[in-house]
């Protein structure tokens, strides 16, 4: 067999291996891209379901809140018109009543003030679970790899025949002498 014929016969060789591999690589990176992708739905819809759980605790502590919040205006205000009645029919008059009057309504402004407090700090707890359920879905997306094709490039398979086939002639060359 000629010099010319082994040469191209490396060469084919290289470029058929380079193929071969080539398409084994693209099917490999296409299986683990696949994976990639299921595992990042999984992910996202695990922090969506876990949020809206936890949206809908924060609107079940706030509803309570606001049927505590509703009863307690309730009760100040039937203890302001009591006190207003007691005094009115004992005939008594004046700042004692008044302070009797306001306090119920005073208590009532406290007691909104730490509802409101509460509704915030649940609020501020919601928004810090929030961003650790998108850390922890990042951290599950970032823990698959994607799917990267590590193709050789045919030409370089191609070049890298003929310079094997060119020290192998060269080598059959320097034997003979």
């Amino acid at each position: 067999m000629g010099a010319i014929a082994l040469a191209g016969l490396s060469i084919g060789q290289a470029v058929l291996g380079a193929s071969a591999a080539n398409s084994a690589s693209k099917q490999q990176a296409a299986i683990q891209e696949q994976q990639y992708r299921a595992n990042r739905e999984s992910a996202i819809t695990a922090r969506n379901l876990k949020t809206a759980q936890s949206t809908l605790e924060l609107r079940r502590s706030i509803e309570q809140i606001a049927g505590e919040k509703m009863d307690a205006a309730l009760q100040a205000l039937e203890t302001s018109e009591s006190n207003k009645v007691a005094a009115a029919e004992a005939g008594v008059s004046g700042q004692t009543v008044d302070l009797l009057v306001s306090d119920p309504r005073t208590a009532l402004y406290r007691q909104n003030t730490k509802y409101s407090d509460q509704i915030k700090d649940m609020q501020t707890n919601q928004l810090l679970q929030a961003k650790g359920l998108d850390a922890e879905a990042i951290n599950r997306i970032n823990s698959v790899q994607r799917g990267v094709s590590t193709t050789k490039s045919l030409w370089g398979a191609a070049l890298e025949g003929g310079i094997s086939a060119g020290i192998g002639y060269a080598g059959a060359e320097l034997a003979k002498k």
